[in-house]
């Protein structure tokens, strides 16, 4: 869960409206949208893949960074991921969190 992100817990038995769905961007392999940012400690491949600029194998890459070294600290640990450079790095700041 990132700063600003509203999650929607439906009663037992309800289904969420299509809206909170979308919204989330879980699931769905699309970014999320109204500001929620992609946590790269719990990002799945698609959301990761997702991003600008980010394919499959950066996603990977993401992923196997993060449990080899553990989580995120900070958003400036995605330097360290190989293939993540200054300028994709510029790209993805202000999409993802790591709290």
């Amino acid at each position: 869960v990132c700063d600003g992100q509203k999650i929607y817990v439906p009663k037992k038995g309800e289904a969420p409206p299509p809206q909170v769905e979308e919204a989330s961007g879980m699931g769905s392999g699309a970014p999320p949208v109204s500001g929620a940012k992609v946590n790269l400690n719990t990002a799945s491949m698609e959301q990761l893949d997702a991003l600008p600029g980010v394919g499959p194998s950066t996603a990977k890459k993401i992923i196997d960074y993060r449990n080899k070294s553990g989580p995120f600290k900070r958003i400036d640990n995605l330097k360290d991921v190989d293939g993540i450079g200054a300028k994709k790095f510029d790209q993805l700041k202000d999409l993802v969190c790591a709290d």
